[in-house]
């Protein structure tokens, strides 16, 4: 099940999260503002990033629920 929210809740804001991933923040602020998704190009890149802060990222929380 996607929940976009625990994504973004491993960092404290847009900003944070794009300098772990290597991205303009503008881009992470796109993702989370618009439908909530995240392109699959970028999700090993985050789960990677995630990991390296100690949370763990199921592949499923970045499945768009309309996908499942």
């Amino acid at each position: 099940m996607s929940c976009i929210a625990d994504i973004f809740s491993v960092w404290p804001s847009a900003a944070a999260m794009a300098r772990d991933i290597g991205v303009p923040d503008v881009t992470v602020r796109q993702w989370r503002n618009r439908s909530g998704s995240i392109p699959v190009r970028y999700w090993n890149t985050i789960r990677e990033a995630a990991k390296a802060k100690g949370v763990d990222l199921d592949l499923q929380v970045f499945v768009p629920a309309e996908a499942e």
